[in-house]
């Protein structure tokens, strides 16, 4: 059976224009709204967006003590590479004497 000839579902009276794709029932323009990139119908909408809720992140504890202790690794390393590109540097240029040199 072709969708012209199908009824709104809450209006008999009209005919139906789109199929719900989640309850498969047929509604008129007026009962369906675009979500997603689809038309669903009100009650769907309304549990689609229920189960929609934000996932519950934890901190996962039995590996945050690891976690911390990698981190800190990794600050310590980082700052002794650091320290060391910094005694590369020439005393000529921590006490300034290189700037006389450059400027006549």
């Amino acid at each position: 059976m072709k969708l012209a000839a199908r009824r709104c579902l809450l209006h008999v009276d009209r005919e139906a224009a789109v199929r719900c794709p989640l309850c498969h029932e047929f509604f008129c323009r007026e009962c369906v709204t675009e979500h997603d990139s689809r038309f669903v119908c009100a009650s769907c909408l309304r549990e689609l967006a229920s189960k929609k809720t934000a996932p519950q992140r934890s901190l996962n504890w039995p590996l945050l003590p690891f976690r911390l202790c990698f981190g800190f690794a990794l600050a310590c390393f980082l700052f002794y590479v650091l320290g060391r590109l910094l005694l590369l540097v020439p005393p000529s240029v921590q006490d300034g004497s290189f700037l006389s040199k450059l400027v006549p």
